[in-house]
């Protein structure tokens, strides 16, 4: 008698998340038709031998019941919720006044904070002025380029997000050209 009626079902927890497609979605999906197919055509013949069909097991509520203690244990009456965007970096900062202006005699009490989190893509260039020396013995020095330059002109985020949007978004060439052209980044086709 075959044991693949006690092997595990694939969850798509057991994925990695770049690897969780479409496809695999609907393989899975019908990985769990086949299995409750099965598991109905397996009852059938035990009922018709005579027998007994699988009972039906739920799952366990202690596990369940131990997490919404832990989740309830922290929400105590007037107790504050931690804020969300409490470690975030933040990048720049910007002090709004209120519209009308407050009139003459008002009190000022302290800020509201609002953070909001967003993403800067765009084209950031820096010039090197690399300072030239000739030394009295005729020797030319020359400032030097960072090391994580490596001599090339397009740095190292730019290289990064080339590097992860083809290898890892798929995106192809041609797209990605138009893309940075669009940012304005000028990069040849090659």
């Amino acid at each position: 008698m075959s044991t693949s009626g006690s092997r595990k079902l694939p969850q798509i927890s057991d994925f990695p998340p770049q690897e969780v497609t479409p496809a695999v979605l609907l393989l899975l999906e019908i990985c769990y038709q086949l299995h409750e197919e099965n598991q109905a055509l397996r009852d059938e013949i035990a009922r018709l031998k005579g027998g007994n069909p699988k009972p039906p097991i739920k799952p366990s509520k202690l596990e369940s019941a131990e997490q919404d203690a832990e989740r309830h244990k922290d929400k105590r009456r007037g107790k504050h919720k931690r804020s969300k965007t409490q470690r975030l970096e933040i990048h720049d900062e910007i002090v709004v006044a209120p519209v009308p202006a407050p009139p003459a005699g008002s009190r000022f009490k302290g800020y509201d904070e609002f953070t909001v989190q967003d993403l800067h893509i765009g084209a950031h260039n820096t010039r090197y002025r690399l300072e030239r020396w000739v030394t009295p013995q005729g020797e030319m020095l020359r400032g030097p380029l960072p090391v994580q330059l490596g001599g090339g002109h397009f740095g190292p985020r730019l290289r990064a997000f080339i590097l992860y949007q083809y290898h890892h978004a798929h995106v192809t060439q041609p797209l990605l050209r138009e893309q940075l052209g669009e940012w304005g980044i000028e990069i040849s086709a090659g």
